[in-house]
Formats: C-alpha cells, structure tokens, sequence
C-alpha cells in the first residue's frame, strides 16, 4: 500500500496504558488483552471503592468525611499544594476529554521516527506482518475508533480518574498531619498508576508472551484526526435541515458544539473548573463546620485517678483526686461562634483557625449540702454555684478542665473560674473524644511549669445516640447508637436515648428494670465498726423501690422511699458518687443524708466497674450503688464528699431482682 504522511499536528500517540489495549483488540469475542485490561480496571475500581467506603462516614452526616476544623497555617498551605498537585496529575481524566472530544478518524502503525505512517484505511491500520492477515481482511477491519470499543474504553478511563481525584481530594481536607498526608497522597498514586505498571509488565514479557506481542504492537500505534471544524460543520448542516423547526435542540446542542469545536480550549477549561470545583466544595465544607454541628453535643467524662496519692486527710477530700472524683460525670455543649462577618469565616479558615469557641457545662444534678457540718466549712470551698466546665483555649491550644460561676462569658480572657486547672496536651482538634485519646491529661502548675506533672488519663465517650459511624465516639463496652437491643429509641432532635421501661443507662443496655427493682438495707452481723461509724435508723432501713418511667442524669435510674414526714431518694449524682436525698415535706431544701463514691477506675479497665465484660457488651453483676459502702455526708473544696472517718460500716445495699 502506499505511504502516507500527516503534520505533527494532527497525529497523536497512544498512552501505553491498559486503556490502549480495549481500543485495539477485540471486545465480542473477547481477547486476552482486552480481558487484561477489563480485570486490572475491576481491581482499580475495587480499590478506590473500598477506599472511599472508608473514607466516607455516612452514619456521621454532619461531618461525613471526619474533616478537622482547625489545622493551623502551615497544614492549609500544604492542603492546598496538594490539591493542586492532585489536579494537575489527573492525566487520565484529560487524555479521556480529548478522545471523547476529539474523534480520532484512524488508528495507524507509526515506524520509530512517528511521521511514517502505513497500512492505513478507514477505521484501522494493521500491521499485516504481526496479525497475519490478507489484504482483503485488513481493508475490511471494523471501523472502531468513532465506535462503541473506542467510547467504552475511553468513559472507563474517565470513571477511573474522576475516582483518583475524588479519594485524593478526602485524603487531602481529612488530614490534620503534613507528613501523614503527603504519605496517604504517595501511596494512592500507586493505585493511580496501576494501569501503567500492568502494561509495562506485560510489555516485558512478566505476564505471558501474547499480552507482550499485544503491548509492543500497541506502543507503535498513534491517532489520526479529522479536520474538527469541518466534521462539526458538515453534522451542523445536516442536523439544522433535518431538525430546522428544533431551535430548542440547536440551542442546547451548542455547548457542545463549542467543545468540538475548540477541544484544546475545553481541556484548559476543565482543569481550570476542576481547580474551583474543589476548593469551591472545600470552602462549603469547612463553612459548613464552623457552627459545630459534627460535634457531639453531650460527652461522658471519667478521669482514672486511682492511682492519684492521697495520703493524707487533705489529699483524700480536698485535693486533686477530690476534685476529679466529684467532678467526672455528664456534660452538654455551650458552642459561642464568634465570627462577626463572612470575611471573618473566610479569613479564619484561610489561617486553619476556627472562630467558634467550644466549651461543655456540667449537667449532673449538684450535690447536696449535708444537714449537718462535721467540721469548719474550708476557706477555700468552691462557691456553690459554680459549675464544672471544659472548653478550649485556642491560644495555648489546649482543652481546660476547671470550675466557673456559670453566669461568666466563657470566651472571654476575664472568665471568672477557680480551682484547679487540668489540661490537655497542645493539639489543633477541636473534638474532645479524638484529644482525650491521644495523650493523658495533666495538672496545670502555672506557678512552676517544669514541676513534675499528675498524668490524668480520662475517658471521653459521645453520650449521643446515632453515631455508631465514628469510632472515636464509641463508649467501651455498650452499644452505642442502638439505644439497646429492645425497643429504644434515638431522639433526632436532642439525639438522646429514649429508654423503653425497664432499661436505663446512656444507650439502654443497663437492665436495673430487671435485676435490681429492689434495694436492701441488710445490716452485717459481726463487723468490728471503727470510731466514728455511724448507723441507719429503724425507719431509715426501709427498703428503696425502683421508680417506674423516671430517669435521672444520663437515664440513671431513681430509687424512692416515703415516710410520713420525708422522701428519700437514691440516684446517681455524676462520676462516681451516689447519694440518698432527704426532702422533708414542707420543706423546699432538699439535703444529703449518706454518699458513697464508687472505686475510680484504673486506666486499663476496659468495662465499668461492677461490670463484666461479654460478647453482647458489659454485664452488671451487682450494679452500683449496690455492694457500695454509704459515709456520712460532709462540705470539702470541692462540694459534698464522703466522711471517710464516718462510715456506715455495718450495712450493705443488695440488689433484689423482679420475680
């Protein structure tokens, strides 16, 4: 046959990629190739969907993707390096624009120096002496570029890069580390370039002899095009006098038109829309962010402080360990967004800043005061109204455990708070789950920073229901989210459990309903009391019965016992204290009459205490308060505490099961 020749410009060479194969070897009946490169796409997609699946919360809507509101400067710049670089290396989506675009007229064998091209016809060139074909059978080749294989092929090539885009993009806004993120970003180009590697193993041979012929003949081909403004025009023509009274059409096909017509001006144009698509949708992400609203809004809160010494009386009621045991319980979000105007949000997530401030208050009932004083009320006791709170100094860049007047801006420097100070290590995260997570907290020591620091490990566990998506949030031992396995309810509007009768506890799976409808007094026989013991009146051995539908602080459940002249009430007062409340008919001020503090847990516990863990969760053997030994009540610094020198050392609760 004759030889032909092409300009520079109107002749391009395929990418020696799998993609290369389906244009070139037969689909029905399907080849060797063509099924190698079928299968390494399946596994790419494979890939990249088991990838996003993990990547995408969806049990997490508000903040699907786990992005981090506040990262710092250095971490924005590096996001957006990366943004960048992940665009402009997005070759499969350009290489697949421009064939989809940009027809390609032929297929031709190119010798080494690309500018000759031979065997050429219609559709195809082929190589006569690799495919062994006669004359005849080579002119009669199917004409496929502008065909149904040429098309797949290229849309499997655009599914693929509109894939590599999309999981470099989550990997990129999710990351809160420079070096953690280049190092996702490095290992997801490997995926990338699977189609590349799979054809450089077939081209040596790695694979089988067939796939290497197949690759060394499809690194000699290249493209062909047509004259793209005169194709255009010449369809133009044809579909304005068969369609003439379809303006409609003609109007909506322009767009269209212009990409054909301009197909180097449509492939600038695309990474140019790519660019503002993703920053664009990272912008509404983060703005989304900045209310708070991917927070968990209720939080448990429970220091392991067994190990804090405490060796002497102070120590014991008026030190750390006090504070901590008295202060540990549930606390409910107070989020204050301080952006004043819209270039404030913009110029905060700009600098990886966040302009919400985030703080939790204490929602546990108080404690109260005991009826009688055993001793001088300290100089240095908390003021009764003050509450427990934890919110984050973006400054220092650290979560605070104190105790404020709860009528205080707790945004302002000028917070009014006291008491001790403990503290998180520095980090950017604003949720408090992931923070208590990473490092133990630690005593604040303001007058001697380099004094040796109390580590303070503390667990930090998601009261809220509906968030079984987000490990961070998942309260050991309980099946968070479920709100039990009988009957409980996830409320959307407060996202609290709604027990169903019988079961209590944050997520229902407390069954006190079942196994302590009773309370007992029993007195122990035998017991050597030391000085100071106290003992229960004859009225006051009463039994407690469990009251039905009423739920105190994070679904506890209330136990309840009337006299003539009084109402007792057990309930759980938050950390690890319960309390018997006297309210005295008549009397509005209720008052504390025993308490009992439950053993801190120790730091490798993995259930809580008085629980057995199972395969179904934690089981309660003998649920607290039950098994617990009751003190008198007295005021320290940080509220009501046992009297430790005033036990009720003859008496144990027992729980008494439903018959």
């Amino acid at each position: 046959p004759a030889t032909m020749y092409y300009s520079e410009s109107s002749v391009g060479s395929l990418l020696k990629d799998m993609y290369s194969f389906m244009y070139v070897y037969s689909a029905c009946p399907p080849s060797a190739p063509f099924l190698y490169a079928l299968t390494l796409f399946s596994f790419q997609a494979l890939v990249y969907g088991l990838l996003l699946s993990s990547l995408i919360d969806v049990q997490h809507p508000s903040n699907p993707l786990h992005v981090p509101l506040s990262v710092g400067l250095e971490m924005r710049i590096a996001q957006t390096c990366a943004i960048l670089i992940a665009v402009f290396n997005s070759v499969d989506i350009m290489v697949a624009m421009n064939n989809l675009l940009r027809t390609p007229d032929a297929i031709v064998f190119m010798n080494s120096d690309q500018s000759e091209l031979s065997s050429m016809h219609h559709g195809i060139a082929h190589d006569r002496s690799r495919l062994n074909l006669g004359t005849s059978q080579a002119s009669a080749g199917q004409s496929f570029p502008a065909g149904f294989r040429f098309k797949f092929a290229n849309m499997l090539r655009l599914i693929e890069g509109c894939l590599a885009v999309t999981a470099s993009f989550i990997l990129i806004v999710r990351s809160d580390d420079v070096l953690d993120m280049f190092i996702n970003f490095a290992a997801l180009e490997f995926v990338v370039n699977l189609d590349k590697l799979a054809f450089a193993l077939a081209e040596h041979g790695l694979i089988s002899n067939k796939l290497q012929d197949a690759a060394r003949f499809v690194g000699n081909l290249g493209f062909s095009y047509i004259d793209h403004q005169e194709g255009i025009t010449q369809a133009y023509q044809t579909n304005t006098s068969r369609f003439r009274c379809r303006r409609l059409s003609r109007v909506l096909g322009w767009p269209v038109r212009q990409m054909k017509t301009h197909p180097d001006a449509t492939r600038r144009s695309t990474l140019l829309v790519m660019i503002l698509s993703l920053f664009g949708c990272w912008g509404f992400i983060l703005s989304g962010l900045n209310h708070g609203d991917f927070l968990c809004k209720s939080l448990d809160v429970e220091f392991y402080h067994a190990h804090v010494p405490a060796t002497t009386e102070f120590e014991a009621e008026d030190g750390i360990k006090a504070f901590l045991s008295t202060r540990s319980g549930t606390y409910a979000a107070e989020f204050i967004d301080q952006s004043t105007s819209f270039s404030d949000v913009l110029s905060a997530i700009f600098m990886g800043k966040s302009k919400l401030f985030l703080a939790y208050r204490e929602v546990d009932p108080k404690i109260e005061t005991p009826d009688q004083e055993t001793r001088i009320v300290p100089v240095g006791r908390l003021p009764e109204n003050y509450q427990s709170v934890i919110y984050f100094d973006s400054l220092a860049k650290q979560w605070v455990f104190t105790s404020c007047n709860p009528s205080t801006d707790l945004s302002s420097p000028n917070r009014e708070c006291t008491g001790p100070q403990v503290v998180s290590v520095e980090t950017d995260t604003m949720d408090l789950t992931i923070a208590a997570s990473m490092a133990p907290f630690h005593v604040a020591n303001g007058n001697n920073p380099n004094a040796v620091q109390t580590i303070l490990p503390a667990r930090v566990t998601c009261n809220e229901c509906g968030l079984l998506g987000n490990s961070n949030l998942r309260s050991v031992g309980s099946n968070m989210g479920t709100c039990g396995l009988t009957g409980g309810v996830c409320s959307a509007s407060r996202r609290e459990c709604i027990c169903p009768p019988g079961q209590y506890g944050v997520f229902c799976t407390d069954h006190y309903g079942a196994t302590c409808t009773t309370l007992e007094i029993i007195r122990k026989e035998g017991v050597e009391e030391p000085p100071g013991a106290v003992q229960f009146s004859e009225e006051e051995m009463k039994p407690f019965e469990l009251v039905q539908d009423e739920y105190g602080a994070g679904n506890s459940p209330i136990w309840q016992r009337q006299s003539k002249t009084y109402t007792d009430l057990l309930e759980w007062r938050g950390g690890t204290h319960w309390t018997i409340t006297r309210n005295v008919k008549g009397s509005a001020v209720p008052y504390t009459t025993a308490i009992t503090e439950a053993s801190a847990p120790e730091a490798t516990d993995t259930v809580n205490p008085g629980a057995l863990a199972g395969p179904m969760g934690s089981v309660l053997l003998e649920p607290p308060p039950a098994g617990l030994m009751f003190h008198a009540p007295k005021s320290a610094t940080w509220g009501t505490v046992p009297d430790h020198l005033r036990p009720f050392a003859s008496y144990t609760f027992h729980c008494k099961a439903a018959l």
